[in-house]
């Protein structure tokens, strides 16, 4: 046992000896989807992917020939997209008598800015593939919503300007999705000689981002706070994953 531990400190000290440090930059497509459960139920709704982009820094750490480390940080514009069920707007038709307004097909496209930093642990088998896996952290530090068509002909006909509307859907957005996120990042990639890179990596959340507690405040100052499980019955989770394909550059 004592003459492995003994080759496992010569083996890291040859790795920090050669270590290498580079530098570079990187940007990608992402494919995003936030997936909701609940507690108790079966049914599990997927509001729709959403595809997105990420643009940022990336530094690159080989400690020996095969093993390395890897940390960026990234912006990340991603989100998803909400629809109205067809039953629900026959509902809603049923209440409500609005000439020249189509109530079906009405849709909202939810985006949020997020910084992520992911730290991957890097395993090169081949000159230039690597397969990566790690840890992420992540902050959205905006939020933003865009309506179809449909539903601005809705607001027009009912006499309310669509931008209240989106204030109302950001305020009650960032008051019960949390801001900050953990989760795995796994994936692959192949760098050229050239410094030249590309990667394909899939990312999924350790966290439940809906908060405990509904707050419904952005529309009715007055509104109490209720509990899912108390008030409501069910635990709700929204979980982020998304699939990234990269292109970048080490300097």
């Amino acid at each position: 046992m004592k003459k492995l531990f003994l080759f496992a400190a010569a083996l890291a000290a040859v790795c920090t000896v050669q270590a290498q440090t580079q530098w570079g930059v990187k940007a990608g497509v992402d494919f995003t989807n936030y997936n909701v459960s609940a507690q108790g139920l079966s049914a599990r709704i997927n509001p729709g992917t959403k595809t997105g982009f990420f643009v940022g820094a990336v530094n690159n750490v080989w400690f020996c020939d095969k093993f390395g480390l890897q940390t960026e940080l990234m912006y990340n514009y991603n989100g998803t997209r909400l629809g109205v069920s067809s039953d629900l707007a026959t509902t809603v038709a049923g209440y409500m008598s609005l000439e020249g307004v189509k109530l079906e097909n009405m849709s909202a496209g939810v985006a949020f800015h997020t910084l992520r930093l992911p730290i991957m642990f890097k395993f090169r088998p081949a000159e230039g593939l690597s397969i990566m896996a790690g840890p992420y952290l992540a902050f959205r530090v905006g939020t933003g919503i865009r309506f179809n068509s449909n539903v601005e002909d809705l607001m027009k006909a009912v006499d309310m300007p669509i931008d209240d509307l989106k204030g109302y859907g950001k305020d009650i957005i960032n008051d019960n999705v949390a801001k900050f996120d953990v989760g795995a990042a796994m994936g692959v990639e192949y760098a050229f000689k050239s410094g030249f890179f590309i990667d394909l990596r899939y990312n999924i959340s350790f966290l439940n981002s809906l908060k405990k507690d509904i707050d419904l405040s952005a529309i009715n100052p007055d509104a109490e706070k209720m509990s899912w499980k108390d008030d409501v019955g069910i635990v709700p989770t929204l979980r982020y994953s998304a699939i990234q394909i990269g292109v970048g550059f080490r300097f």
